[in-house]
């Protein structure tokens, strides 16, 4: 058992201050239980990971692994020996040259004898299916693969307990379901206790107990039903609940009497069509609902004008090499003022390459782009001017953030311009505000200092202060809550309004269709599909092709077509799927949200 009592933690700050990322916690974690952690950016989930494994040491109160005080080094070893950890980022902890070294590595450390060493790899290899990669360098590896290997690496050393720090935030929907599917049988065997902290209330609830986290407190434990069932409390803390659970939620709130619990989408939809009006109504058509551009703010003959055009892009990594990689192949893109385009596609499919050649960060081996009319490669182009007008947010905030202040770092950009000092600091407090942080207090502290949402909003706002005409967002949501979800939304809503041109990468199909007035699917290095959303996800099978999910109201859809509904065109936010479900209960029934 893990036995956390009155634990308290806080980090130096580099004003000499002081963070308190724990405050009398108290829980425990017996052995073979799966424990699921939620909590808003910074609530003091990843601190109380790495005390549970001895990376951190409690400063007041106890962690207890089994009969082993945290507190002592002498039992450092051995508290890792049985407490295995994998975080968010696979290759930060991936270190081998294959697949096969790597999930020996750990096993040599531990001074495994050959024999048992190679049997115990043997098994691993084949339990998680990597018997076909074991001479596959990990960087050939998808992102879910990776994370498979992580996992495999971890367990191998055979601990008692498995800590997993949002080990899906930065895979496709085919690697989280992979990961996923490995938790679901983890947790089934009970041979080892799971702690898995996520930012996905999806997958909270599936694990049989779910702990909350609020500014460094324990605030909300329970089973999912318990904890997901007090949506306004979660609210009040930055979170919500799973998908079928807030829906049935508010078609509760709008005088729908829903069956409870709700768990699922299968019993969502099994709950909504065992309404009255549903058991003789099987026919629902849907008109198509077709988006226009947010217009505010742009004045006449402006809106819609071409800003970039990448045409026929092709580029290799390490050309003539033994690694060579094909990234892009022929790949064509056009972006328009005032126009949101969500770049999406499996892990690998060349998001990223691509539009790292928009500010000419990557030179393409063949194809073109062009900004405003004019080439990017071109010898008179000034590529300080390029990126200062095409901003890019890069996928991990940590390689975009160095100076020593959350002020400083955001002020780099403007300082460049040779803009005055009052400037200055009128952009970077508008930038901060614009992502939610407050500058009193983060502008001394140390952007090192901060959670990992924290940061990911520094580097938005680092790059806002410049001014871009055209932003480029790789994966802004990873790591953010909910709430920071909202903000970087409505961000981007403000944006787009005042004539801003916006790219955004992003596996989240539910935030990106809520705004997006084109999606653009990569596959391997080529644009497989270029159109609304709504066209998109009308395509039914080639959606699953392409590697990218359906949103979940959408996935409601599919459940509820299996039960005999017909819906001509998709649902493809919450909001829509409420209003059509409400739509089909009788006129008395209250649609106040």
């Amino acid at each position: 058992m893990i036995d956390v009592r009155d634990l308290e933690f806080s980090y130096r700050l580099r004003d000499g201050g002081r963070l308190m990322a724990l405050k009398g916690v108290s829980l425990k974690i017996s052995e073979g239980e799966t424990v699921a952690i939620i909590g808003s950016n910074g609530s003091g989930k990843s601190t109380l990971a790495r005390c549970l494994n001895g990376l951190l040491v409690p400063q007041s109160g106890e962690v207890w692994v089994d009969e082993l005080d945290v507190r002592q080094r002498t039992n450092w070893d051995d508290v890792r020996r049985r407490v295995g950890m994998v975080f968010q980022n696979p290759d930060n902890q991936i270190v081998s040259t294959t697949v096969e070294r790597e999930i020996a590595f750990g096993l040599e450390n531990l001074a495994i004898p050959s024999g048992l060493l190679r049997d115990r790899v043997e098994e691993v290899l084949d339990q998680f299916h990597l018997l076909d990669f074991r001479q596959r360098p990990p960087h050939l590896l998808s992102g879910g693969e990776k994370q498979r290997l992580s996992i495999a690496a971890v367990l191998a050393m055979r601990p008692k307990y498995l800590i997993l720090d949002e080990p899906t935030s930065l895979l496709d929907p085919v690697g989280r379901r992979e990961v996923r599917e490995l938790l679901g049988r983890l947790c089934a065997d009970g041979q080892v206790s799971v702690v898995h902290i996520t930012q996905f209330p999806e997958e909270a609830a599936e694990s049989p107990r779910v702990l909350v986290l609020h500014e460094g407190k324990l605030v909300m434990e329970g089973c999912p039903d318990e904890v997901f069932s007090q949506g306004d409390r979660l609210a009040q803390l930055g979170l919500r609940p799973p998908f079928p659970v807030e829906l049935a939620n508010r078609l509760e709130k709008a005088g729908v009497s829903m069956p409870k619990p709700i768990h699922d989408l299968d019993e969502l939809a099994v709950g909504i069509f065992s309404l009255p009006r549903f058991g003789n109504v099987r026919r629902m058509v849907v008109e198509k609902e077709e988006r226009t551009l947010d217009t505010e703010g742009l004045g006449p003959g402006e809106m819609g004008e071409e800003r970039i055009r990448a045409e026929k892009l092709c580029y290799r990594y390490n050309p003539g090499l033994p690694t060579e990689n094909i990234a892009l192949r022929g790949a064509s893109l056009s972006i328009r003022r005032g126009e949101l385009v969500g770049l999406v596609g499996p892990i690998g499919s060349g998001k990223s390459t691509l539009v790292q050649h928009l500010n000419a960060l990557l030179r393409p081996s063949s194809g073109r782009v062009v900004v405003d009319g004019q080439g990017v490669s071109e010898k008179e182009r000034d590529l300080q001017k390029l990126r200062q007008k095409v901003g890019l947010v890069f996928q991990f905030p940590e390689k975009q953030l160095f100076e020593e202040t959350v002020y400083d770092d955001v002020a780099y950009g403007p300082r460049n311009l040779n803009l005055s000092d009052g400037e200055v600091d009128q952009r970077v407090r508008k930038a901060l505000h614009l992502v939610g942080l407050d500058v009193n207090h983060f502008a001394r502290r140390s952007p090192f200092d901060l959670s990992g949402g924290e940061q990911r909003r520094v580097a938005i706002a680092g790059v806002l202060a410049l001014g871009p005409e055209v932003l480029i967002l790789d994966e802004p949501f990873v790591g953010l809550d909910p709430r920071g979800c909202d903000q970087i939304l409505e961000i981007l809503r403000q944006l787009r309004s005042q004539g801003t041109a916006i790219v955004l990468i992003t596996h989240n199909m539910d935030l990106v269709v809520s705004l997006a007035d084109r999606l653009v699917v990569m596959e391997e290095g080529t644009v497989a599909e270029d159109d609304t959303p709504w066209a998109i996800f009308a395509k039914g099978e080639r959606v699953g092709q392409l590697g990218i999910d359906l949103p979940l109201a959408s996935q409601l859809m599919v459940q509820l077509r299996k039960r005999g509904w017909t819906v001509e065109t998709p649902l493809l936010t919450m909001e829509q799927a409420l209003k059509e479900i409400l739509d089909h209960q009788s006129s008395g029934v209250a649609t106040d949200l």
